[in-house]
């Protein structure tokens, strides 16, 4: 059995600072679970996640996030079914 490709949005006031929440036992290791349970595999190596804001002023601090030990890659644009997304929108 296998999907497709998968989103997962998250909101965070703070996206810097509350990036500790999500490499937390919430909500990673919850899709990580939630995977295990049906049998469906999630490749860390095709994972990569964006933090869209409106702020003009962004640090140059890269938060990391870990799934299944695997450091996932933060990126500026991707493109999802075709349409590219961006961390302004």
């Amino acid at each position: 059995m296998f999907a497709d490709d998968t989103s997962l949005i998250r909101t965070l006031s703070n996206p810097y600072a509350d990036i500790q929440i999500a490499n937390a036992d919430l909500p990673v290791k919850q899709i990580s679970k939630w995977a295990k349970q049906r049998r469906v595999t999630l490749n860390a190596h095709k994972t990569v996640y964006m933090i869209f804001t409106n702020k003009v002023e962004k640090t140059e601090r890269c938060p990391r996030i870990i799934f299944n030990g695997n450091m996932i890659e933060k990126v500026s644009n991707h493109t999802h079914l075709g349409i590219t997304l961006n961390e302004t929108l």
